[in-house]
């Protein structure tokens, strides 16, 4: 598929629009650069209190700080598109890597291509690469880990195992949420080891041995945790502090997100949405969608504009939000088929156990995707209830998973046999394509004149200032 000309026209397009977000944003939905400044700048390893991102495992700023320091780059802004840049190209190898584990499904190359370009041009995705934060590069690693987790898993070779191993300690070492790509990957070698024959049962012993001791020995240290357990008594500090559940009284810090567990995991607010298609920041006033998990995942992934944040990407224009309320209208549709695809794949992981349980863990490897799946649904389910601010109900944390969602909606595209249904969705699929670029585009458009306005003030109109001053 990625030889055929209209894969690479979306490969292109793709690039493109992340490359010009890369050049002309200048804002986060979080200041992780303060962090990677005062690395740089004070030559200090800052402690969770010392700043909003400080209480993050320190590999992506160490990272990002050193090469800063090595290339002498003093300018603010300078720094900013660099960190954006870098996150331009981590999410070129995401897209490669999604699209070979699309490619691995048996179904037509349309089929593919529409899977393809739901990822590649998905404005919550194509937003998050170019913003200067460390989900991109949790992003890349988690998908680096499933990748070759599947390959380990089909080739059974040593050195698929230990490229394995290195991105699920950097993953750790990268963002907390590292941990549930450990725990997934563990339970599968776990589960492939209990039923493996005579032949596989000592390389999986090997892996698992080997992972276990070196996961032990660098990620506590590396990523900080050891620290923060000694001084906390909890490893997983977080900018929001001490868990505040919905049972305390609606407790939060910033402003009310899962206010209990009805509102918050039994609801889908899919009209509130349409009529009001962007989250409010009021502590007090804010649409009912606000509280419900599944609604906030599935706005922030189909609409760039739903969040209304950072302030620079804030914009109500009625032209964007008519487009808003289409997104948000006809992504139900690849929902429904990423739903038929899990389904479809539970029924056939069941259906193979209950008839031989060894033969089919030993022979099949798809399952693996729903181990991860389910791994990261869990998490944010268990993140924004102990941490009830909505902050904690964001799409991006399902990010590192990419490779299993583009599976799996691949999958249930391949299950749908009526034709008629089949070029519905494809036509579906197709405008929220189109509307997705639009609402990118909209974005581009509007920084430019942020930016352009921001510099016409400061009586510079170059090129060149406009992009890095």
């Amino acid at each position: 598929m990625l030889k055929s000309s209209t894969c690479k026209l979306i490969f292109g397009i793709a690039l493109l629009l992340r490359f010009a977000l890369c050049l002309l944003n200048r804002e986060a939905n979080d200041d992780h650069m303060e962090v990677i400044n005062l690395i740089a700048d004070k030559g200090i390893i800052p402690g969770k209190d010392d700043c909003a991102e400080c209480f993050q495992p320190k590999f992506f700023y160490l990272f990002h700080a050193k090469v800063i320091e090595l290339f002498n780059i003093s300018n603010l802004t300078a720094r900013l598109v660099y960190v954006q840049l870098v996150n331009f190209i981590f999410s070129f190898l995401i897209l490669l890597i999604s699209l070979k584990i699309i490619e691995s499904v048996k179904t037509t190359q349309n089929i593919q291509l529409i899977s393809f370009s739901l990822l590649a041009l998905n404005p919550c995705f194509t937003g998050i690469n170019a913003q200067a934060t460390n989900d991109t590069m949790i992003t890349l690693l988690g998908s680096c880990c499933i990748y070759f987790a599947v390959m380990f898993l089909n080739n059974k070779k040593i050195m698929k195992a230990a490229w394995l191993i290195l991105f699920i300690l950097l993953s750790s070492i990268v963002k907390g949420s590292g941990l549930i790509i450990f725990i997934s990957i563990f339970l599968i070698l776990l589960l492939k080891l209990f039923f493996a024959g005579k032949s596989e049962r000592k390389l999986y012993s090997k892996t698992l041995l080997c992972l276990t001791i070196l996961y032990a020995a660098i990620v506590p240290f590396a990523g900080g945790y050891y620290k923060e357990f000694k001084k906390t008594g909890t490893p997983f500090a977080t900018g929001i502090g001490p868990s505040a559940t919905p049972k305390e009284n609606n407790t939060f810090k910033y402003r009310p997100g899962i206010t209990s567990v009805a509102s918050g995991y039994l609801t889908f607010r899919y009209w509130d949405m349409l009529k009001h298609p962007y989250i409010t920041n009021d502590v007090a006033v804010y649409p009912v969608h606000r509280t419900s998990l599944w609604s906030q995942l599935y706005g922030r992934t189909f609409f760039m504009h739903f969040d209304q944040h950072p302030p620079s990407w804030q914009s109500k224009n009625s032209s964007l939000l008519i487009a808003g309320r289409i997104l948000l209208t006809l992504g139900i549709v690849p929902v429904l088929i990423f739903i038929l695809g899990f389904l479809k794949l539970t029924a056939r992981f069941v259906q193979g156990i209950s008839k031989n349980t060894k033969q089919y863990l030993q022979m099949n490897n798809d399952w693996t995707y729903l181990v991860f799946i389910i791994g990261y649904v869990l998490f944010i389910v268990k993140y924004s209830h102990d941490y009830p601010d909505f902050s904690t109900m964001k799409s991006i944390f399902l990010f590192p998973a990419i490779p299993a969602f583009v599976k799996i909606i691949t999958l249930g595209f391949a299950e749908i046999k009526n034709l008629y249904f089949l070029l519905a969705a494809k036509i579906t699929t197709l405008i929220i394509i189109v509307l997705s670029v639009f609402d990118i585009c909209f974005l581009i458009r509007q920084l430019y004149f942020v930016n352009a306005l921001a510099l016409n003030n400061e009586g510079d109109s170059s090129l060149f200032a406009t992009l890095f001053s």
